[in-house]
């Protein structure tokens, strides 16, 4: 295997792809034509995952393999231009998950591009959106300003995912009236995203 790839279930119904610039395009495919019968969704991630010259290819077959969700999960930069989102869209990407630290031009060009694109193509081509946020100690400080950005700009969820080693970084006013979906990775607290997934996705918090 090469050591720029990785594979893993990471649910009963998905899968992950992580890989590089470098990565083995036949390895990858390999990967996407592995379906299980409950696979339902493919998940593409990796520092430069859309920057791999046959990332269109690989899109287009996981919709060859009948996966119900199709996601890549990136930074901004490279889906900035418009022409190469309605490519991705186009070959069967369904789900963008935008990565940042914090929101820059490309990002915020990114985020516009997507929503604005969910106004003009068809309802089958109609990609969905998330934001994950990457949290430690030194940034999160920058946190409530950026996620104040997300939400005029409309962003229908957002991911904060906890970078530090320990699970006690504390967030909880960064939480606080927010008017967009929120959840939270690597906490311990009520806003967890395994929590909601294991109710169903039903977004349950307690006073």
């Amino acid at each position: 295997m090469s050591p720029h790839i990785g594979y893993s279930d990471i649910g009963p119904k998905a899968k992950l792809v992580e890989f590089e610039k470098t990565s083995d395009s036949k390895l990858i495919f390999s990967k996407i034509a592995s379906r299980k019968a409950d696979d339902e969704q493919i998940i593409f991630s990796g520092s430069d995952v859309l920057e791999h010259p046959n990332i269109l290819q690989f899109i287009k077959a996981a919709r060859d393999r009948t996966y119900k969700i199709i996601q890549v999960i990136a930074t901004g930069k490279k889906l900035s231009s418009p022409d190469f989102l309605i490519e991705c869209v186009l070959s069967g990407l369904t789900d963008i998950s935008l990565k940042i630290i914090k929101l820059t031009p490309d990002d915020e060009a990114t985020i516009k591009n997507i929503l604005n694109l969910r106004k003009v193509v068809p309802q089958f081509f109609k990609p969905t959106l998330s934001v994950g946020i990457y949290v430690s100690e030194k940034t999160k400080s920058e946190l409530i300003q950026t996620l104040k950005k997300l939400e005029t700009l409309k962003v229908p969820e957002i991911f904060i995912i906890n970078t530090n080693d320990s699970k006690t970084l504390d967030i909880s006013d960064a939480l606080q009236n927010r008017k967009t979906r929120v959840f939270t990775i690597g906490f311990e607290d009520k806003h967890d995203y395994k929590t909601f997934c294991k109710n169903n996705r039903v977004l349950v918090l307690s006073s």
